[in-house]
């Protein structure tokens, strides 16, 4: 997760789109509208969204293109 803090362009959470990279302390995510986020949970659960991107604190979004 660290890696991706520092690609593509960095983006405000107030003009976050669908597809930028929402980084987390030691967890990323997309952004797929809407307020959520899609991402990987466990060997469980897969890919799943069921979360709002403000869940936890956002270290950074970036957009790749």
């Amino acid at each position: 997760s660290a890696t991706l803090r520092s690609v593509g362009q960095p983006v405000s959470v107030e003009n976050i789109q669908v597809g930028d990279i929402v980084c987390y302390q030691g967890h990323v995510a997309l952004y797929s509208g809407n307020g959520m986020i899609i991402e990987a949970m466990d060997s469980d659960h897969g890919i799943v969204e069921m979360r709002r991107f403000d869940c936890k604190p956002i270290l950074a979004i970036r957009r790749v293109i």
